[in-house]
């Protein structure tokens, strides 16, 4: 299959998404500025840049989760144990926990853990995210999920709540993203 998907399409031509420059960068040995081209040191300048701070923490976290040494199937127990050892997870804690506090929720800083934990693994166990069950053995999956729905995911934590943290750590990702792209296209 070479350099293809499996959609059989060859993608080394395409840009890289600002998310494959920020995890590239913030594992980069070199970070000399130059001003002949792009570098790494460049993508985490405009990181810095970014409004707001918990844009870029959400993204730096998600950055190193995805770097971290994690089994396929992982519980809520590990996947705890994992969270609670990336570095950058006080100040993403932090960001949500305050918001949080600003709404009124009366536990900011349980809501901030339980919706990154979430955030960061919300694969369903039960099905292991297929969105069906797995009939042990066999190629073929069994019916949908009970536990999920199909979705393949478990449902947010802190109900209504829950799923409106979530929503301003999206929102605050895509403001971090956008500013990053758009001081990206001015640089050079």
């Amino acid at each position: 299959m070479g350099n293809q998907s499996r959609d059989g399409e060859n993608h080394l031509n395409e840009p890289r998404t600002i998310e494959e420059q920020y995890t590239s960068a913030g594992n980069a040995d070199d970070l000399t500025v130059t001003s002949e081209r792009r570098s790494d040191a460049d993508v985490l300048i405009a990181s810095g840049w970014t409004p707001g701070l918990l844009g870029g923490a959400l993204m730096r976290l998600h950055s190193e989760w995805d770097g971290a040494a994690k089994k396929r199937s992982m519980d809520e127990t590990e996947a705890f144990l994992l969270f609670s050892q990336l570095k950058t997870l006080r100040r993403a804690v932090d960001g949500v926990a305050a918001w949080a506090e600003r709404k009124g929720h009366k536990e900011p800083r349980t809501l901030a853990n339980a919706v990154l934990i979430y955030w960061l693994h919300d694969t369903c166990q039960p099905c292991l995210g297929r969105g069906h069950e797995v009939i042990h053995g066999s190629p073929v999956l069994g019916r949908q999920c009970r536990k999920c729905g199909g979705s393949g995911k478990r449902n947010p934590p802190a109900g209504e709540t829950g799923k409106a943290a979530l929503n301003m750590m999206d929102e605050c990702i895509h403001v971090a993203r956008q500013s990053m792209r758009l001081r990206l296209r001015n640089m050079l």
